[in-house]
């Protein structure tokens, strides 16, 4: 193993740390309140023109599947929702903050941006097939989980390369890895940043955790299933994980003890097939938004 790298200090050295577009930042903290008009959610998002068209595009793309033409941001607010609208800011905001930070970069975006939103899709099916109550929450949480990667791939290109090898050829677990060669983890970078972003808490707590051993929280349990699940289904490429590997684990558990189902679920082949349905609507997703 090569000698470790404090990423802490580069971090925290650097003069301009990433910030979210402000009109989106202001949107996805307004969409969490149901109390919100929506004629304040149409202004505030045509002051930024390039966020206007990006959801026109989206709105009218094949994954929503509209029989006629959304053409102003007043039909699309009222069309899609709060909910929905939530999840394409979000995923607009990240996208944009990604190629602001790995602009001419060796780190493999494609992967992370495929991996970032199926498990934000993921997080969100599970909380709705347990009918956990929710907040609207679990689909920001399960994008951002990773988000302290991109800080790290553009600190240091070869970052996601040197992890993976170390996990492979010395059997270390990612945070294992992350903590010997740079003296940190894309949690603690991720977090941090939640925090200067102004997340609510419990987001911040799951992109601390997500590899942690804190399921005693509903969700961050559910945000560390829908990782494995996209790890299982290839979409992450971060560790080697099998169905009896989540079916054992703690936030399995978790998630069972929080649903409103009558009897308890199991991660059966049956139930993974309706994962791999859904990656058919996550590709239709990502299509819209590139």
């Amino acid at each position: 193993m090569p000698e470790a790298f404090n990423l802490n200090e580069k971090v925290l050295e650097l003069e301009d740390l990433p910030t979210l577009q402000p009109v989106a930042s202001s949107l996805m903290k307004l969409l969490s309140d149901k109390t919100t008009d929506a004629q304040h959610i149409e202004e505030l998002i045509q002051t930024d023109p390039a966020l206007t068209a990006k959801i026109l595009k989206v709105v009218n793309s094949a994954y929503y599947g509209m029989r006629n033409i959304v053409d102003t941001v007043k039909l699309a607010v009222v069309i899609l929702g709060f909910d929905e609208l939530r999840k394409m800011i979000s995923s607009v905001a990240l996208m944009n903050l990604s190629n602001e930070l790995l602009d001419n970069n060796e780190f493999d975006f494609k992967s992370f941006w495929k991996h970032s939103v199926t498990v934000a899709f993921f997080s969100e099916k599970i909380y709705k097939d347990f009918k956990i109550e929710s907040h609207g929450e679990e689909f920001t949480a399960g994008l951002m989980h990773d988000v302290g990667k991109l800080v790290a791939g553009m600190i240091i290109p070869d970052y996601t390369i040197k992890v993976i090898d170390a996990v492979v050829n010395h059997k270390f677990s990612i945070y294992e890895a992350e903590y010997l060669l740079y003296g940190t983890s894309h949690m603690e970078i991720g977090g941090f940043l939640a925090e200067k972003w102004n997340f609510p808490k419990s987001i911040v707590n799951c992109i601390f955790s997500h590899h942690g051993d804190s399921e005693e929280n509903v969700l961050v349990s559910n945000v560390k299933l829908g990782n494995m699940i996209a790890n299982l289904l290839e979409t992450g490429n971060d560790i080697i994980i099998t169905k009896e590997t989540i079916s054992e684990c703690k936030c399995w558990e978790v998630i069972n003890n929080n649903s409103r189902l009558q009897e308890e679920r199991y991660f059966d082949d049956e139930y993974l097939d309706e994962f791999k349905q859904e990656l058919r609507k996550i590709n239709l997703f990502l299509e819209s938004l590139l």
